[in-house]
Order: structure tokens, then sequence, then C-alpha cells
């Protein structure tokens, strides 16, 4: 038994450092870095009926969360200007509503959905990664120890929260 603490130790330091490298990529979709971030998108939508728009419109659009981006291949590509929370509303995104389904025009539902799930990842990864500095000092002490599970719960919470918008 006396093994068996360590090791899960080190386990859950993994896993949450795992989570973090994760949400990075969520929260980075988008950027002009390049490869692996160019993989992740949170929609794809083919756009050919949209009529009249700037020229943002791509044909298949994917959305990140910080550019509208087109796609070749399996990739991310030509995609338009960063910039932060880059809201879900195709009537803004693209600067026209003909050939938009009448749900999406005028809506602001998933306008709100788009820029909260943002706001949750954000408060996520910044409680994930404070659990994992105070799971180093968990090593040492108890109220660390303490400490580092609660932030841990509200990384989780607010990550499950974002998990659940975006679906």
């Amino acid at each position: 038994m006396a093994i068996a603490r360590p090791l899960l130790s080190v386990l859950s330091l993994l896993l949450l450092a795992g989570g973090i490298v994760m949400t990075f990529f969520i929260v980075l979709s988008g950027s002009h870095i390049g490869s692996p971030v160019n993989h992740v998108y949170f929609l794809q939508a083919g756009t050919a009926s949209i009529t009249g728009g700037n020229s943002n419109l791509h044909n298949p659009a994917r959305w990140t969360y910080l550019a509208i981006c087109g796609v070749t291949g399996s990739l991310n590509s030509d995609c338009g200007h960063t910039k932060a929370v880059q809201s879900f509303d195709p009537s803004k995104n693209f600067g026209t509503s003909n050939g938009l389904p009448g749900s999406l025009v005028n809506s602001n539902y998933y306008w709100y959905m788009s820029r909260f799930t943002w706001v949750w990842y954000i408060i996520a990864l910044f409680f994930a990664v404070c659990a994992f500095f105070l799971s180093l000092l968990a090593l040492c002490t108890r109220l660390g120890a303490y400490l580092s599970g609660f932030t841990t719960l509200i990384a989780c919470f607010f990550q499950a929260l974002a998990a659940a918008m975006m679906t």
C-alpha cells in the first residue's frame, strides 16, 4: 500500500497536465501557430448558400475560438483575423443573412452560448494551472493536498460546464 500513494500522485499529475494541454489546444484553435492546433475547431458548416457576404466567407467554414477558417484537406486554412472570442453568429460573421436558416437570423442565443463557453474554458484553464502548481506543494504538505483537490474540483466543474454549453 505504501507504493500506491506516490504512483497515484504521479498519475494524477500526468492526467492534470494532459488536461491542461488539451484545454490549451481548444483555447488556441484558429491561431496561426500551425500544427497541431490547426486540426481543432468546434463547428464546420457548408456555406455555399450564403450570398452577398464579406471576404471571410469560406465553403465549408470552420468556427474556432480565435477565427473563422476555411478547410484544406483536414486542416484549418485561410483563417481570418484572429480575435479573442470569435462568436458564433453567422449573420454578423459573414455580414449578411441571405441564405441563412431563419433560426440563425436575429437570434442571440448561439452568440451568447459561444461567448460564455469561452469564458468557462478560460476559468477552467486558470484553475487547472493553479491546481497543477498546488499539486507540487501537495507532495510536501497536507494543506497543499486539500488546496490542490479543491482547485481541481473547481476546474473540473467549469470544464464540464464549458463542454455542456459547447454541445
